[in-house]
């Protein structure tokens, strides 16, 4: 309502007042008032009913039940989650019900309102949507043919350092190649790691990674500045996928005997930590039998691979093709207008082709076909081939 909280009530009692005497149409009462037809029926009736008095707002008290809830079971949820830091509301529940098996506990979605409120419960982190990513062409027969790489989780040092490894390995022989600390996960810091690797080893046929960051994006063909540096060097990137049946299951056990062998319990300091884990990298590669090569170790098995690492070329595109840079941000212009094509292709040139579907322009990158867009739009964006 318009008028002053101090006046509210004598303002309800005019109102009130005017609608009683009937000088007026309730609408043109109402429109004085700044209300509409439902508050000013309801401020008549109360004042019908009590007077003065019926116009005072009523407040609105929680219900009995809840806090008699919350006093009863409030302390023995807190207490589950301080016993099992690592359960959630439907675990707690579950627990709490075996322990007070004639009771009936709260829902699980009030147990999880009670740890909000608590500040126990971290909010989900937002899930990143991908492309469909590109179909994996290339099997692991050989060494060499697919390497794999990921994140091992934050190792934390006794005196408080963060350690993040970066681990690559080649799937067919199990050789693990480098597990190197990142101090951020940025293109940057893993391309940097990648150039080393592949000027010592020489370069894969295909690498397999997970959906996560500085991997997969939310740009066509799930292509980061990272990834599209792998497939400018002509290397094929596998994203793991349940529809064409890619994991990294060898990989992430890999990771669970580093973290029993090399950072369990953890060291005192940071430097002592990167030794350990250099010196399992040595005997993972040198002495640990594995069942699937016949326990032998992986550098019985390993050859470095024969493919060089090439300089990167300008991409071509025929003659019919109309050609535009791509500008910071991700951006495009065409007719006047700017259209969304994404950021890993900043400072790239693509290629734009009539489609078979007229007025849309099928966009190129080198070799890749990265969708369609409609150039009649006014800043609109690239959208994916399904």
């Amino acid at each position: 309502m318009p008028w002053k909280k101090s006046s509210e009530q004598e303002q309800r009692v005019k109102l009130a007042l005017e609608m009683l005497s009937g000088r007026g149409s309730v609408k043109e009462i109402c429109a004085r008032y700044g209300v509409c037809r439902s508050v000013s029926y309801k401020w008549l009736r109360r004042y019908k009913q009590n007077g003065k008095m019926g116009v005072v707002s009523r407040q609105r008290g929680r219900p009995s039940q809840s806090s008699k809830a919350r006093r009863h079971w409030g302390g023995r949820v807190l207490a589950a989650r301080h016993a099992k830091r690592s359960w959630g509301a439907q675990k707690l529940r579950w627990l709490l019900e075996q322990k007070h098996r004639l009771e009936a506990v709260p829902s699980a979605r009030t147990i999880h309102r009670w740890l909000c409120q608590a500040k126990l419960v971290k909010a989900r982190r937002r899930r990143l949507r991908v492309g469909r990513g590109l179909a994996p062409k290339i099997l692991c027969q050989h060494c060499n043919d697919i390497w794999t790489a990921d994140f091992k989780g934050d190792i934390v040092t006794k005196d408080g350092h963060r350690i993040v490894p970066l681990t690559v390995r080649d799937l067919f022989s199990r050789y693990v190649f480098a597990a190197a600390p990142v101090r951020a996960l940025s293109d940057q810091n893993v391309r940097k790691i990648f150039t080393r690797l592949f000027r010592r080893y020489g370069m894969p046929r295909a690498i397999r990674v997970d959906r996560g960051s500085p991997f997969c994006g939310s740009g066509p063909l799930s292509l980061t500045t990272l990834s599209l540096w792998w497939t400018r060097l002509g290397i094929e990137v596998q994203f793991v996928s349940r529809t064409h049946k890619i994991d990294n299951n060898s990989h992430e056990q890999m990771h669970l005997i580093l973290k029993q062998e090399a950072a369990t319990p953890v060291c005192a300091t940071y430097a002592a930590q990167l030794r350990r884990i250099q010196r399992w990298r040595i005997s993972y590669n040198q002495t640990r039998p594995h069942d699937s090569l016949d326990r032998s170790p992986p550098n019985s098995l390993y050859q470095k691979s024969a493919r060089k690492m090439p300089a990167l070329r300008a991409p071509s595109y025929p003659k019919h093709f109309l050609t535009r840079r791509v500008r910071p941000h991700g951006w495009i212009k065409l007719h006047g207008s700017y259209h969304h094509i994404g950021r890993a292709f900043v400072g790239l040139v693509v290629g734009l082709s009539p489609s078979s579907s007229l007025p849309l322009l099928a966009v190129h990158f080198d070799h890749l076909c990265l969708g369609t867009l409609d150039p009649t739009k006014l800043r609109s964006s690239l959208v994916p081939l399904t």
